[in-house]
């Protein structure tokens, strides 16, 4: 079909860009193979809309030169006439109200907006209509409700080129009819709009990247539905890339010149801007106009680049965008319909999805900078974590080191303790605005990758399906649907992972609980060790330990204890969580912290438990001695940059449990190494004279 669909050009007029109406076809019919069964269809790319210019200046006029290709913006001469015209290569695509699709090149007299074919016989039928589309889509079983739109890949070679933008320059017409004189005419719409940015910047040079930011998602990747006309968008995303490829910057008065396509997007009273990549590491940014973008328009800025100030710390970018105020989320109810994108510090893409948000903690939520939860709409990796859907962004408000989790977890890393939640340091986006350091970080679930246990059948009713896995929460908080009390220590346990559980799975554990408890407060009992049944000693050794490292008090309410139970396992001590609070102290490193606490009185009690502390002890001091301190340092480092913003916009109030609040960056890292360091020191002594 595609093979009869064209014979030849008969006409190329050039379309005026003021011209607002919908041009008509001149009809030469001389130009024309006389057949009867000749049929004419004529082609009219729009002009731009409106021509909006940001500019105190007019624009520079961009040299049309030969008209080889379409892929070209065209200026006239007073530097204001911007227009797509056809290009000898260019095709379009036109789909029957019935039928497949049928793909119409152009043959020669590019550099025009206005197209006639000869219709080679296509044989159009008066009763049908004809839709079209640019550009063309070469897929035999194309389904013209869904001709797919992609922005995501754009790339400028070379400054002020804009030989890149025709092929984006979607465009749609929908149900045209054949006229008397069996011709049919496609008046073109477009779907997209264009920018014109130039920017001074600070220093001449090669760039290499330019990012679009805005505090609304940007469509990236839609599909549109050649029956209705209609564009449904499939990938939103805070951030729309362009790569630059020989864009080099010779004078600090040349600007750099851009060109990019974006889909129509109401940013009126939103944020939009753009960040720009150097090839030396500098990341600059411009803020462009709140407005609302609308399709077929072309929109000029000129603007002066400045300090990324966002970028300077080195750690990557989380754009975080959400349909409601960053104040309207709760810790409750999750909000669907948001995004997140990261970005890496040379400015390449890492992760971007759609996601839910909610707000997160019990105190830490009350605090002025907000931790989140996140769930992915589905597993992806994240800055070379493990995949998984589920994720938190811990804000660390009250920790002036930023770290106190990050180092009790690689205290954890250091023990034989079965999963500690990796994390990363991000600066993070809301909605367009810069909120801050936070430490993105794996969640406490049951999978492979996390606490590796068997995922629990809320069917089952009998057998190994009620006995795990199971996460439990051991926290007086006690605000879990499904939890429970048990006998002797009345210490509140909840179901975290799963949250929900049948019936004779909560009895199952409840009870399982309640017999753990009796072996190990039961004097008979005890001196049997039959809690060693119940109780995966080990890991109750190395939970303590990391305990008393960090100087944590969670224990005396308790609050944030992990355990967990694989099916027909044992209790299991952990994973660790929630070090920000009360950590790292130096009034804490010459006392027990945990072992008075939970179960550890009475297992302290038992000679063949102290006897597994030595040895545990013995096995990971030297690690804990050299590793962490090390990690200290590398993540000071780190951090640095990083911690100068962050403090400014989040400075703790006087009087919070850490005692480091009005210290430099410095000085409170520097305390908690010492204190860290003091109470191994300390510990080792205590644990030898056992």
């Amino acid at each position: 079909m595609m093979n009869k669909a064209i014979s030849k050009i008969a006409m190329f007029v050039v379309a005026l860009f003021l011209t607002t109406c919908i041009q008509e076809l001149t009809n030469e019919e001389e130009n024309y193979k006389e057949e009867s069964n000749v049929r004419q269809i004529g082609v009219v790319i729009p002009n731009f809309g409106n021509v909006y210019d940001d500019y105190d200046a007019q624009p520079t006029k961009v040299s049309s030169g030969k008209n080889t290709t379409r892929s070209a913006v065209h200026v006239s001469d007073d530097g204001m006439d911007y227009q797509f015209v056809w290009a000898e290569d260019d095709e379009i695509g036109i789909f029957p109200n019935k039928g497949g699709q049928v793909a119409f090149p152009m043959a020669d007299g590019a550099g025009t907006q206005t197209a006639m074919f000869d219709g080679g016989g296509w044989g159009l039928k008066p009763s049908a209509t004809y839709s079209a589309y640019y550009p063309v889509v070469r897929e035999f079983d194309l389904d013209k409700n869904d001709i797919p739109i992609d922005l995501s890949t754009q790339k400028q070679k070379g400054n002020a080129n804009h030989n890149h933008i025709g092929k984006l320059a979607y465009m749609s017409a929908i149900n045209s009819t054949v006229n008397e004189e069996g011709q049919v005419s496609f008046n073109f719409n477009y779907l997209i709009s264009v920018l014109h940015l130039k920017i001074t910047v600070p220093v001449p040079g090669k760039y290499n990247r330019l990012i679009l930011m805005a505090s609304d998602n940007l469509t990236t990747n839609a599909s549109l539905n050649l029956s209705t006309g209609e564009v449904e968008n499939r990938m939103e995303q805070p951030l729309q890339m362009l790569e630059l490829q020989d864009v080099t910057v010779g004078e600090v008065s040349e600007p750099l010149e851009v060109y990019m396509v974006i889909r129509p997007i109401d940013l009126t009273d939103k944020i939009l801007k753009a960040r720009i990549y150097a090839e030396d590491g500098s990341v600059y940014v411009i803020s462009l106009t709140s407005r609302n973008y609308e399709a077929g328009n072309f929109y000029h800025s000129a603007r002066t680049a400045v300090i990324d100030n966002s970028a300077i710390t080195g750690l990557p970018m989380v754009f975080v965008n959400t349909p409601v105020l960053q104040s309207e989320i709760n810790k409750t109810d999750w909000v669907d319909g948001a995004s997140m994108t990261i970005l890496l510090p040379d400015g390449t893409i890492d992760y971007s999805g759609s996601m839910q948000i909610k707000g997160r903690g019990n105190t830490t939520w009350n605090y002025p900078k907000k931790p989140y939860n996140i769930k992915l709409d589905a597993k992806a990796k994240i800055l070379g974590m493990s995949k998984h859907k589920r994720w938190c962004l811990m804000a660390n408000w009250m920790d002036r080191t930023l770290m106190r989790n990050a180092v009790a977890f690689e205290i954890a890393r250091n023990t034989d303790l079965a999963w500690t939640p990796s994390g990363k340091y991000v600066e993070m986006v809301f909605n367009g605005v810069h909120v801050g350091n936070y430490y993105l970080c794996e969640q406490i679930k049951v999978d492979d990758k996390r606490v590796n246990i068997a995922e629990l059948d809320l069917a089952a009713t009998e057998g190994p399906g009620i006995t795990g896995g199971f996460v439990f929460e051991i926290d007086a908080n006690y605000d879990e649907i499904y939890k429970f009390r048990p006998t002797r220590s009345n210490l509140p346990w909840m179901f975290k992972d799963p949250g929900e559980v049948n019936e004779a799975q909560y009895n199952w554990v409840v009870n399982y609980v309640n017999e753990m408890e009796d072996a190990l407060y039961d004097s008979t009992k005890f001196a049997n060790r039959e809690f060693a049944d119940y109780m995966e000693l080990e890991s109750y050794v190395d939970y303590w330990i990391v305990n008393e490292l960090t100087m944590n008090s969670e224990m005396w309410y308790p609050k944030s204890c992990y355990m967990y139970k694989d099916a027909n396992g044992k209790l299991t001590a952990g994973p660790v969580w929630d070090y920000d609070w009360g950590t790292f102290v130096p009034n804490a490193t010459s006392y027990f912290r945990g072992k008075d606490y939970m179960y550890y009185p009475q297992l302290f009690k038992d000679a063949a438990f102290v006897a597994m502390v030595k040895s545990r002890w013995a096995t990971f001091k030297s690690d804990l001695e050299t590793k962490v301190p090390l990690f200290i340092e590398t993540t000071r480092t780190q951090l640095k940059k990083s911690d100068a913003v962050n403090i400014k916009m989040w400075p703790i109030n006087n009087g919070q449990p850490n005692g480091d609040e009005k210290m430099s960056y410095d000085e409170a890292v520097n305390r908690l190494k010492a204190a860290y360091l003091a109470k191994l020191k300390w510990l080792d002594t205590q644990i030898k004279n056992m």
